[in-house]
């Protein structure tokens, strides 16, 4: 039979242990407040979860330059996975699209309608819908390109930017 260590409530350790875990479950339950706040309809606020976790955004927040890379390595393992596996396991062009973009304008690059259609890696006609959506949720606009009528330049709003690097910023905080 195993035995059970007991823990004298007055001593020092226990206190310490007891004020650790009143704190995790302040953090956890505010935590459960933030999402379910965001699962009603209003978007994840990174910033309050950051806060409720009690992590100091400047000392979080990652150089643009790294959350380009940490994005750029994600849609080349999601194109690596897609050589893997069979196809049309996988989809989430919406995703691609906006790590495409982000990529390409953090390393001064413009990206016409067409060629994030192809980051996609789904049909143009399904791309194209994902591109719709993506604006009308105002994460991205399209700009004419001045020197061909036939092409349009899809650009990430500050809004798109901001989310795509809070995003990258804060899948690193559970790595």
């Amino acid at each position: 039979m195993a035995s059970t260590r007991q823990c004298d409530p007055r001593s020092e350790d226990t206190a310490r242990i007891v004020t650790n875990m009143a704190a995790q479950l302040q953090i956890a339950s505010s935590m459960f407040t933030v999402l379910a706040r965001s699962v009603q309809g209003s978007a994840l606020d990174i910033s309050a979860v950051l806060e409720v976790m009690g992590e100091d955004k400047s000392q979080v927040a990652l150089s643009l330059s790294r959350q380009t890379d940490l994005a750029a390595s994600e849609l080349r393992q999601r194109r690596f996975r897609e050589r893997i596996f069979p196809p049309g396991l996988f989809g989430d062009p919406a995703w691609d699209i906006l790590l495409d973009l982000f990529v390409a304008e953090a390393r001064g690059n413009r990206v016409s309608v067409t060629d994030a259609c192809l980051a996609a890696a789904v049909p143009m006609t399904t791309a194209l819908r994902w591109v719709r959506q993506l604006e009308s949720v105002g994460l991205v606009v399209r700009r004419a390109d001045e020197r061909d009528a036939r092409r349009a330049w899809l650009v990430l709003t500050q809004r798109g930017t901001e989310l795509v690097g809070q995003v990258m910023t804060f899948g690193q905080l559970g790595r």
